[in-house]
């Protein structure tokens, strides 16, 4: 599994991971942020402030990754996208304007280059 955000998928599984990886760092930068801003958030989870070493030299609290990475495992584990997209009926346009109606206009026998 690729993190390089830029990467093409190939296959569903692949996307799945990549959306979960995605919102683990987006709510990892959102939780730090609440942290740093909103001193009741901070004070909640001060008692985590056990420090992980990320990268060399790095080290961040406990209280600011773990509640990323339970929220993050949570949505892939649920596909919370695919849930948002059922209820906004995107992937339904999307499977009927770009995969469908061009296989239905495709003539009888020919192939998809």
């Amino acid at each position: 599994m690729s993190l390089n955000p830029f990467s093409t998928v190939n296959d569903y599984s692949s996307m799945l991971n990549k959306i979960g990886v995605s919102t683990a760092f987006l709510l990892f930068g959102a939780t730090a942020l609440l942290r740093w801003q909103i001193q009741s958030v901070d004070a909640f989870l001060k008692p985590i402030s056990i420090s992980v070493p990320i990268m060399s030299g790095l080290n961040v609290p406990l209280g600011t990754i773990l509640p990323a990475l339970l929220i993050g495992l949570a949505c892939r584990v649920i596909k919370l996208h695919d849930l948002v997209s059922d209820i906004l009926r995107i992937r339904h346009c999307f499977d009927v304007e770009y995969v469908l109606l061009p296989f239905a206009l495709q003539p009888f026998g020919a192939q998809a280059k």
